[in-house]
């Protein structure tokens, strides 16, 4: 395969232009789906936030107030499942308890995020279908309307590829990385307010990583959004080439012009295989950096955790520890999640602008001012409008003055023989 270079005609979409398709296609969502929307919101609010509590249960109430103290065998040993919970070091957010009554409870707060989750999944599929197929509808009903000089200026593979894969890259961002996306963000939050309340060192080396992380993200996504704006044009340019060769495949044989259609195509198939090569190295480059360097946070948040123990610095406890392992993924595992579905959210981006420039394009206007109607015959045999089939038609002139005439439709179709025949026939 000949050596290719990116067309520069794939440009990266302007942030203005960006956020602009993107409230677009908001307020058609919420336009039809309203009560599905706040819905799932709601039941992703839950569903994060019910992991962020389950570490700090297993960190401060576990480990702090159950496994620590059997470990220093405190006061008779083993504690029991009905003897009040007491960390060593209690934070603002640790909730005096017992073992039983903690696990009953986290079993029912774990049962809700489960049904939370499965809900909004629900809802969002909804939600994704149902636009997906009102887009579609507009779609197609707009299309009928178009000039024909619309369809001559475009190949029909083409406009077929925004029917295809534009309304399918729609389809994703709705029904999964839009939800991904405010989860993640819910669960950073979250996080991010119970690692305050925990432990500041720590949280401090959290943020450090995480504005490691946000630079390295940053950084990709901007190399990679070219690639993948230019594989959905590229693509869109791909199949209406095919379509074109396969609708005008005779007189491809007939003008013997099958290396030529072969050569075209290579083109854009070479070049497809450029952009979506580019776009796969930036994405399958990007998920094990963010993952190594979450790896490498792990290390840092036990080694500064053990040291502080040892050396009694400050009132970090095991649980403490524990809990900040957990809590840190959970604060930059969205990072990671996002970076991997960001160039979809691109994708999708490039897909929205090809639907609403369809959706956008000028609708043929109708100038005629001569029309056909059915018509009944007056006593002087003229033709009069009537609202009913009369079987008889006519053609309604209006004009500037405000009056109408009426003609009555006629037609007059003769066969004739040919010159030959008639002159033999003469003969």
């Amino acid at each position: 395969m000949p050596k290719m270079r990116a067309n520069s005609n794939a440009r990266r979409l302007p942030f203005k232009e960006t956020v602009r398709i993107f409230g677009r296609l908001m307020k058609r969502m919420f336009k039809g789906y309203p009560l599905h929307i706040v819905s799932a919101v709601i039941c992703i609010l839950i569903s994060s936030g019910v992991g962020v509590i389950g570490n700090l249960f297993i960190g401060r109430v576990l480990v702090d107030g159950f496994i620590t103290p059997m470990v220093k065998g405190w006061e008779t040993g083993i504690p029991s499942f009905s003897q009040p919970i007491v960390p060593d070091n209690p934070t603002p957010i640790a909730i005096p308890m017992n073992l039983g009554t903690g696990v009953l409870i986290m079993m029912g707060i774990y049962l809700l995020g489960a049904i939370t989750a499965y809900a909004y999944q629900v809802l969002v599929s909804i939600v994704g279908q149902g636009t997906q197929k009102k887009i579609r509808d507009e779609l197609f009903e707009h299309m009928e309307t178009l000039p024909l000089s619309y369809f001559d200026s475009r190949t029909h593979g083409d406009i077929m590829s925004v029917y295809t894969n534009d309304i399918d890259t729609l389809r994703e961002l709705i029904s999964r990385v839009l939800p991904m996306v405010v989860q993640s963000l819910i669960t950073m939050v979250a996080a991010l307010v119970a690692m305050l309340l925990s432990n500041l060192l720590l949280t401090a080396v959290v943020l450090s990583f995480f504005l490691i992380v946000l630079f390295v993200v940053t950084l990709v996504t901007r190399k990679s959004s070219r690639f993948y704006i230019g594989q959905q044009r590229s693509l869109g340019q791909t199949n209406g080439y095919i379509e074109e060769m396969i609708s005008g495949q005779k007189v491809i044989k007939v003008f013997n012009h099958e290396p030529e259609s072969k050569k075209g195509f290579d083109t854009l198939n070479d070049q497809l295989c450029v952009y979506t090569t580019k776009a796969s190295q930036f994405s399958n480059i990007l998920g094990p950096i963010v993952n190594n360097i979450g790896n490498l946070q792990y290390v840092v948040l036990a080694l500064i955790g053990g040291l502080s123990i040892a050396y009694g610095v400050g009132s970090m406890t095991a649980g403490t520890i524990i809990s900040f392992l957990s809590l840190g993924k959970s604060f930059t595992m969205p990072i990671i999640q996002l970076s991997m579905n960001i160039n979809m959210l691109i994708m999708a981006m490039a897909g929205a602008q090809r639907i609403f420039e369809l959706l956008d394009a000028e609708s043929e206007k109708d100038e005629g001012y001569v029309t056909l109607v059915n018509a009944l015959e007056d006593e002087q045999g003229n033709p009069v409008e009537s609202e009913k089939y009369t079987g008889k038609w006519a053609w309604k002139h209006p004009h500037g003055d405000g009056s109408v005439s009426y003609s009555w439709l006629r037609g007059n179709i003769v066969m004739e023989q040919g010159n030959a025949e008639r002159d033999l026939h003469d003969a």
